[in-house]
């Protein structure tokens, strides 16, 4: 029988390379994305004023609205463009890549020191969102040694041959 030149190939392509990447994800993986997309939303609850106060006039001379206004506009943009990086870093990390999982750890480093940096004002003057902030930021931790330091990180490292 001559061969039909738009039929798909009959052999198996990709050997074992194939199968490695299509390895599910572990589960230690997928949990620990899964306390950091729970951080996240916690994160951003976290900012309103009845919680956090209104973080956005600090360093405002009292009165200045359109110095609150700009601080506020200011805070949400640098908010939210950080937000946006560490979502798409997180959704790229439980896709498997390993870079979106390195800077997913740069990012909660950042957290981390400006966390430590704020901590004495912030039980202080908002007792709440520093105890929320001291809760999320234990669940990161917990996160990033699920996607460090278990077995299971060996899954984000490359496989053989080009992607």
């Amino acid at each position: 029988m001559a061969q039909d030149p738009y039929r798909t190939p009959s052999s198996a392509v990709g050997g074992r390379e194939a199968a490695e990447d299509a390895a599910p994800r572990p589960a230690r993986i997928g949990f620990g994305c899964r306390i950091l997309w729970v951080t996240v939303l916690l994160s951003v609850a976290t900012l309103h004023p009845s919680v956090r106060g209104e973080w956005w006039l600090e360093g405002v001379p009292a009165g200045d609205e359109e110095a609150a206004g700009a601080m506020l506009v200011g805070g949400l943009v640098m908010s939210g463009l950080f937000f946006a990086i560490f979502v798409t870093a997180l959704f790229l990390t439980g896709r498997r890549r390993n870079w979106a999982r390195w800077l997913l750890l740069g990012l909660l480093a950042l957290g981390w020191m400006m966390w430590l940096s704020d901590l004495s004002r912030s039980f202080a003057e908002t007792p709440g969102a520093a105890l929320a902030d001291t809760l999320i930021c234990a669940a990161e931790l917990w996160a990033a040694y699920l996607l460090f330091l278990t077995p299971e990180a060996a899954w984000f490292r490359r496989r053989a041959g080009p992607r």
